[in-house]
Formats: structure tokens, C-alpha cells, sequence
């Protein structure tokens, strides 16, 4: 019962980001400049493919990119306002440290 009430919890509070709708074409992808102009953050994501990439305006002529994977458990991460975690994860820590 508590693991489903702290993914409820989780993903209720997580941030809304801007999405950026696109097909992934070999190792590049091409997100209009526009789109930051209210947020320096963006969601890329493709149906096609089992993760989404959040993609971050640093400066005018800098960004990066984070594919939003879990590294410990291969499982999509979700962002929020204060990074992204693996639901998985978390209900997996908080049950061991209740034991």
C-alpha cells in the first residue's frame, strides 16, 4: 500500500516541462531555438523510442542533454523540479530503510 501512495505522491509533484515532439534520426535531433524561450529546459521525445532526452539551454550558445534512463535499474526517469529520478528506485530505498 505505502509504495503506491508514494508513486501517486511522486509524480503529482513533479514539474511540467515543455515537450518537443520529434523522430530520432541516427545521433542528432534538431529542436527549434524558439522553444526556450519561456524555459531552459526541454523535453524531447519520440514514440519510437524508450526514453525521453531532457535538453537544457545553459547559455545562448550552449545546451546539453541527459537521456533520461536510469542507470541503475534501465528504467525511464521522470523529471521534476529538482532533477529526475527512477520511481522504482525510490519506493525500493524507502522500503529497505523501513526494514
Amino acid at each position: 500500500m505505502r509504495k503506491f501512495l508514494l508513486l501517486f505522491v511522486l509524480t503529482s509533484c513533479s514539474a511540467t516541462f515543455p515537450t518537443y515532439e520529434t523522430r530520432f534520426a541516427g545521433n542528432s535531433i534538431t529542436v527549434p531555438v524558439s522553444n526556450f524561450d519561456n524555459s531552459s529546459f526541454n523535453i524531447v521525445r519520440d514514440d519510437a523510442a524508450p526514453y525521453d532526452i531532457i535538453l537544457v539551454k545553459e547559455s545562448p550558445l550552449a545546451y546539453y542533454s541527459l537521456l533520461l534512463k536510469c542507470s541503475f535499474d534501465e528504467k525511464p526517469l521522470e523529471p521534476n523540479a529538482s532533477g529526475a529520478l527512477c520511481a522504482r528506485c525510490v519506493v525500493q530505498s524507502i522500503t529497505l530503510m523501513e526494514r
